[in-house]
């Protein structure tokens, strides 16, 4: 990995982003340090993530061929609340653990302490800190081998009571454990992809830049949805673009959107992008 970057990556000549070329070096000696401690499989596989994530790259990442067998869980989902703190969403035995309840430690470690070490490192660019509430459950739901399961952890149920709770880990099918997931939602709820006007501001809201047909479904009646409103828009006060869990797509996509929002006229001045440029791009898009 480390020579494939070196020798095909922008990012270790950029030298606007000398971070990058640190990492390169820094990040190897960490992940081989990490590598040699490994127990199994799924020990050496999590060295290789740090090294990957690291790069702070959506685009860079690692995929393997060989099969890791299934995820284990001691039975509770946890995502984060609209002030970031970990809450139990769904629990195998409410009765000892309520939805609700807050994740306060485990294993005597603060749970800012257990996303630093546990989840920063591997799951999320880091100079985009709020997706870390993304991946709060990477905590609870490890690969079989993964040999650093928690065993126990303190939360603070809805009436202020204090649980600690013994983790059982046990083996959950793709299946179920996405079945739990349904149930137990998704935290904080955020309005889906559309245009909308409240006191005066205007609010875009583009949950995704693509994909699949569904998703290109909802792109293209954002952007006929902007066209219709692009004069209103445009002479408002305030536009809120919100991109919030959107986990990216098509560049593409954003030179459509710019000229409906801005007009074409400073959208091609400010991207120096001839107009018949700009009309294929648009055409593409549109097909």
């Amino acid at each position: 990995m480390h020579d494939l970057i070196r020798d095909n990556h922008p990012g270790a000549v950029d030298p606007e982003n000398p971070k990058f070329r640190l990492w390169l070096e820094s990040g190897l000696a960490e992940a081989e340090k990490e590598a040699a401690s490994a127990r199994n499989y799924a020990d050496y596989r999590r060295a290789i993530r740090r090294y990957a994530n690291g790069f702070r790259d959506i685009h860079v990442g690692v995929s393997t061929t060989a099969a890791i067998g299934p995820g284990v869980w001691p039975g509770l989902i946890v995502s984060a609340d609209e002030a970031g703190a970990a809450v139990v969403r769904y629990s195998d035995d409410e009765s000892l653990l309520p939805l609700g309840s807050k994740l306060a430690s485990c294993d005597g470690a603060s749970t800012e302490r257990l996303f630093k070490e546990r989840v920063d490192p591997y799951f999320y660019n880091n100079d985009i800190p709020h997706w870390r509430r993304d991946f709060y459950n990477r905590l609870f739901y490890l690969p079989v081998q993964d040999s650093k399961r928690l065993r126990s952890c303190t939360f603070v149920t809805p009436t202020s009571a204090t649980v600690t709770r013994a983790l059982n880990w046990q083996e959950v099918s793709d299946e179920a454990f996405a079945a739990a997931a349904a149930k137990a939602g998704q935290g904080v709820a955020l309005p889906p992809t559309g245009v909308s006007e409240a006191d005066g501001i205007w609010y875009i809201r583009i949950r995704n830049f693509g994909g699949s047909e569904q998703q290109n479904a909802e792109l293209q009646k954002l952007i006929d949805d902007i066209g219709h409103n692009a004069s209103a828009i445009r002479n408002a006060g305030k536009v809120v673009i919100d991109v919030r869990d959107n986990p990216g797509g098509s560049s593409a996509l954003g030179q459509f959107d710019q000229p409906r929002i801005v007009g074409r006229r400073f959208h091609l001045s400010h991207h120096a992008i001839a107009a018949d440029e700009a009309d294929r791009g648009v055409s593409r898009l549109a097909a």
